[in-house]
């Protein structure tokens, strides 16, 4: 199971959705503890373990450090 930290700056982006949009993301990022590489992951070209998904018209960024089984989201867009 992975440790999901989310910073600052996207916890911001978080509360800036409205309620709907808020518990997709929300549902889709909880899912990660446990897979996190769903289908429809994207790894970013020329960026380290960083990866984005699509949740319908929103897409999040997030890092991911399988050594010690941490995901990060870094945001939204």
């Amino acid at each position: 199971m992975y440790e999901i930290k989310i910073k600052k700056s996207a916890k911001k982006d978080l509360d800036d959705l409205d309620d709907k949009m808020y518990v997709r993301i929300d549902r889709a990022i909880q899912g990660l503890r446990n897979d996190p590489f769903p289908r429809g992951i994207k790894k970013l070209r020329g960026e380290e373990n960083r990866y984005r998904i699509r949740e319908g018209n929103t897409e999040y960024f997030m890092k991911l450090t399988k050594r010690i089984k941490q995901l990060s989201f870094i945001g939204l867009s």
